[in-house]
């Protein structure tokens, strides 16, 4: 799979503008959700984080406990949560389908053999 262009961050604003998106790209999530939707979730992470950033600014002023930093993994329950991605036991049910079909079409070909 080949690496982003940096073109390809303009499309996402102010997450883009400051280069922080690229820290929450991950190249595991392109290959398993597809590039769009990996860039999609680095994207929402890093609005996350930026949010979470002037959170703290204003926190530290007040003297209060800051707030974790954005982790992708929040982003992703998050969209599993709405329904923009499918939960983890779908895809566990997909992974089982998809093995039994393959299981029963080896079966079928075995059968028409002898």
């Amino acid at each position: 799979m080949r690496k982003p262009s940096p073109a390809c961050f303009k499309v996402f604003g102010a997450a883009a503008e400051n280069g922080s998106m690229k820290y929450f790209f991950d190249y595991k999530l392109a290959e398993r959700y597809g590039y769009g939707m990996a860039v999609y979730i680095a994207a929402e992470t890093s609005d996350l984080q930026r949010a979470i950033d002037l959170t703290n600014t204003r926190r530290l002023r007040a003297g209060r406990r800051l707030i974790e930093d954005a982790r992708t993994e929040d982003v992703l329950s998050a969209m599993r949560n709405t329904g923009l991605l499918p939960t983890e036991t779908d895809e566990a049910e997909q992974a089982s389908r998809a093995r039994l079909a393959e299981a029963q079409r080896i079966a079928a070909k075995q059968l028409k053999r002898g």
